[in-house]
């Protein structure tokens, strides 16, 4: 691999882990959201944002799919991901912090608990498909093999 391709990857690496660590916020405070606004309370919300766009359009699919989410979402489900929103954030936020200080150490587990992840995502996908975690998923793979790439750049200049 040229110098040019390297420092491109080097590049898309920090690009990506930095946009790691600002979603990894942002869930974070999702999660915060979703466990502090009741399951009604996050209904009659989605149905204010969504609302006049299905008075509009009644087979508007976003406008659909969050509406019917909203309104099947059980308490268990609904402090389920809160909760998940809130750990899965947190994680991200610590490895986003490792991996930008070059902490060897951090790859590999960022990689295991990334590849956690990812299988928990694809049992997901088999038993109540989501595009949106094929997507996630999509990107987390790209995530490690980034990771790996990094890695190894790393051990390398570090000898």
């Amino acid at each position: 691999m040229n110098r040019i391709s390297k420092i491109t990857e080097h590049k898309l690496f920090q690009t990506v882990v930095y946009l790691k660590g600002i979603f990894g916020v942002l869930e974070a405070a999702a999660g915060i959201v979703v466990l502090t606004v009741g399951s009604k309370s996050m209904t009659r919300l989605v149905e204010w944002i969504f609302g006049q766009e299905i008075l509009e359009d009644p087979n508007d699919f976003f406008g659909n799919f969050f509406m019917n989410l909203a309104r099947n979402l059980s308490l268990k489900i609904h402090i389920f991901f809160g909760i998940y929103l809130i750990v899965h954030g947190i994680v991200h936020i610590a490895i986003v912090f490792a991996l930008i200080h070059k902490k060897l150490w951090a790859f590999p587990i960022a990689g295991i608990v990334l590849s956690l992840f990812m299988i928990y995502q694809i049992y997901q996908i088999i038993y109540s498909f989501s595009i949106l975690l094929v997507i996630l998923t999509a990107i987390d793979l790209i995530i490690l093999s980034l990771l790996k790439f990094e890695y190894d750049r790393l051990k390398r200049t570090s000898r």
